[in-house]
């Protein structure tokens, strides 16, 4: 059978979908500081603003890809498309939190639907190993790039538009989706598993299938707590405009990249359980150099050096830890995986914004000078710090391979 000639531009396609979802998990950080002033959060409660989409994201994600084989994977994206649209509209045009947030959980049901079936469709049009290989990669080096460009478009949208613009850019992209997909598209489904369970029991008695995910959850809850944190602190403290703080802070995707490429290439000298080891030990450097910020910090001495010991960090575990929790299960089972492995990292950031900032906001209390402000924020940076710390633990005790545990026994 000769492959399909539409198969290059129909990744550009799904590329460009997968690039759109990580972007809007990130892109809202920098807009925070401005939505709470326009809209008024009660308590503290701006976290929800990230945390809704990525909670419904990760939870619908392995559901929705279920969808997606048993309806047809065109069809679940093309769906998803169109929700994605009306809720990017919805949450630019929120004229108070509660609609904000509902905006955006729907906008994180919408991600649940595309990102699943658009893999799933880069997998179904490749049937060519080589190739594969190929539109894969070009699928995680777009997502990489979504997470840093988040921060320099959403910096500068904010300061020239309005934090609304974070979100209707989302509407003429995702307009081009929906006209292309029908010509670039073959619709796909499998339905030989109908009444399958959605997750197998038996997959989680791999110790590194759950130590690699806990590692990814402990990450991702240190990462969305970070950026989180740091948006405030730089904008409400330091007075940092949007589009200065992404300029200043792209170093933090800079060097996770960094760490990526130098964690792939150490991987077979330090094994997964030593990179991930180090990635967290990393991070928790990071959030303690984060953790002694002051009111009147300078960026050199404040920001710099935390932000890059957490990249470099963060790149190294996240290798580390699909590479642990894929490596501890059959071939079969690798989709299913890899699945629960992202769903562990929108799910770990949410609870992490959500903690951290409860924390800084309890601290914080209701004093206003900057002093007590920065206090919260340093509070919130040695709470990520912990969560580095039991990444730590975990990757130290769970992530050892199952023969040297045999020979233990």
């Amino acid at each position: 059978m000769h492959p399909d000639p539409r198969r290059w531009r129909a990744l550009a396609l799904l590329c460009t979908a997968n690039f759109m979802v990580i972007l809007d998990s990130q892109i809202v950080v920098l807009a925070v500081p401005s939505i709470e002033r326009d809209l008024g959060f009660a308590g503290g409660g701006t976290h929800w603003v990230l945390s809704a989409y990525l909670l419904s994201f990760g939870l619908l994600l392995l559901p929705a890809g279920r969808a997606a084989d048993l309806l047809g994977r065109r069809r679940t994206f093309s769906a998803g498309t169109l929700l994605f649209l009306l809720s990017s509209l919805w949450c630019g045009l929120a004229w108070s939190d509660d609609v904000l947030i509902a905006a955006r959980v729907l906008q994180g049901i919408s991600a649940a639907l595309m990102a699943p079936s658009a893999l799933s469709l880069v997998m179904t049009t490749f049937t060519d190993d080589g190739e594969r290989t190929k539109a894969l990669a070009a699928w995680s080096g777009v997502g990489g790039f979504g997470a840093t460009a988040a921060l320099l478009i959403g910096g500068a949208l904010t300061r020239a538009f309005g934090w609304e613009w974070v979100f209707f850019l989302n509407i003429p992209v995702a307009l081009v989706l929906l006209v292309a997909t029908p010509a670039l598209l073959t619709e796909s489904r499998d339905a030989s598993r109908r009444g399958a369970p959605l997750i197998p029991l038996r997959i989680f008695s791999s110790r590194m299938l759950t130590g690699g995910n806990l590692v990814m959850f402990t990450s991702a809850m240190g990462a969305f707590a970070v950026s989180f944190l740091i948006s405030r602190y730089a904008q409400e403290v330091l007075g940092y405009s949007p589009l200065l703080f992404g300029v200043a802070t792209a170093v933090l995707p800079v060097m996770a990249v960094v760490g990526a490429y130098g964690g792939h290439a150490l991987i077979l000298r330090i094994g997964v359980r030593g990179l991930a080891a180090a990635g967290t030990m990393l991070l928790g450097a990071g959030c303690l150099t984060l953790a002694g910020v002051s009111p009147d910090g300078a960026y050199l001495t404040d920001l710099l050096p935390g932000l890059a010991a957490f990249g470099l960090g963060l790149g190294a575990a996240t290798v580390a830890a699909p590479m642990a929790a894929l490596g501890g299960v059959d071939a079969g089972d690798t989709g299913l995986a890899s699945g629960i492995n992202t769903a562990a990292f929108q799910v770990g950031g949410a609870l992490g914004v959500s903690v951290a900032s409860a924390v800084s906001a309890a601290v914080t209390g209701t004093a206003t000078s900057a002093e007590a402000v920065t206090g919260g924020f340093r509070a919130g940076f040695a709470v990520a710090a912990c969560f580095a710390v039991l990444g730590l633990a975990i990757a130290l005790s769970a992530l050892r391979p199952e023969k040297a545990l045999a020979m233990e026994d």
